[in-house]
């Protein structure tokens, strides 16, 4: 493949799965420097993509509600050699595609017990033989972390604490994968009497009601952005923070490709294929007791309430691993 090609990367997935894809880009760049990669993506992750990732050249909106011949049409516009197709549906099948544009789809065989991240760069390794030694961070927003801080964090001595991330933020169709609203309640607590960090408490415009009750009576010692940010403002807290605490969700994944530890909450989803990559070691684990397994809600509870199996994550655990990732971060 000649190493000016034009590569699309059409990936229109779910938030964290576009997060989790950027190896893609990466390991495009490590074997064609001079290649030109254009993510075909969600509208709302464009300005973060672009801004803050050295390996995605240009990003464009993806309209799945656009006609079919539209969607070909744009494929001509790119000047597209490559397509990279990293929809589970293999959405480019239904295109109209120049002959001069190879095409290349995710196996038709998904392994299981192979992280997703795995499963996007299977896509390009007959192309791609060098793989990069890492393969996160991919994002790094550190341009704007200074005035994130000076903008979100009010106060002076909130700022020179060390930031901790907690997440609460699920999928709104996938509540069984939420911690429970005591376990947040508590660490935020026993964050706070320690006197040592700074809570910062992130999540969309769905979540800022259950962050506001978390918060509450607790704001002068912790800072609740959840719902008055974007993702390019996420990104930045995430990169000035020790650690980002979080479920099953887009902040985790963030996270992981900003290159900050995670310590991840996980029952429902199974962390081997959807957990934080690289950070094994501090996931908290319930999913080979969980009865409701990659379902959307959990049969043995209400069907808005975090999972059963969740309940079983315990403070003194999520204490342990972060103990881990501070003892790392001194060394």
């Amino acid at each position: 493949m000649q190493d000016n090609a034009n590569i699309v990367v059409l990936s229109p997935l779910p938030e964290g799965d576009i997060f989790l894809s950027t190896p893609v880009a990466l390991t495009l760049k490590a074997n064609y420097p001079n290649s030109h990669i254009i993510y075909w993506t969600q509208n709302d992750l464009c300005p973060l993509l672009l801004s803050s990732s050295p390996y995605i050249d240009e990003t464009v909106e993806y309209d799945p509600y656009t006609s079919m011949r539209n969607k070909s049409e744009s494929i001509k516009l790119f000047g597209a050699n490559i397509l990279i197709d990293l929809t589970l549906s293999k959405e480019s099948q239904s295109f109209v595609i120049p002959k001069n544009v190879k095409v290349y789809t995710l196996p038709k065989k998904i392994l299981s017990k192979k992280h997703v991240v795995e499963t996007y760069l299977s896509t390009i390794m007959p192309f791609c033989p060098k793989l990069p030694p890492k393969l996160f961070p991919t994002i790094y927003p550190d341009f704007l972390a200074k005035s994130a801080i000076a903008e979100l964090i009010p106060t002076k001595d909130l700022r020179t604490k060390p930031f901790i991330v907690l997440a609460p933020s699920v999928p709104k169709d996938y509540p069984s994968r939420a911690w429970l609203e005591d376990g947040w309640t508590y660490l935020l607590e026993h964050l706070i009497a320690e006197r040592k960090f700074t809570p910062i408490i992130m999540g969309s415009e769905n979540d800022a009601e259950f962050c506001r009750k978390l918060i509450k009576n607790n704001e002068s010692s912790a800072v609740n952005i959840a719902g008055k940010t974007d993702l390019l403002q996420s990104s930045a807290i995430i990169k000035a923070s020790l650690a980002t605490i979080a479920c099953d969700s887009l902040f985790a994944h963030l996270s992981v490709c900003i290159g900050v530890p995670v310590i991840g909450l996980y029952g429902p989803t199974n962390p081997i294929e959807r957990g934080p990559y690289g950070f094994n070691d501090l996931v908290l684990n319930q999913n080979s007791d969980c009865r409701c397994k990659d379902q959307m809600s959990c049969q043995f509870v209400l069907p808005e309430d975090p999972g059963d199996c969740m309940h079983r994550i315990m403070l003194a655990e999520v204490l342990e691993k972060l103990e881990i990732v501070l003892k790392t971060n001194s060394t």
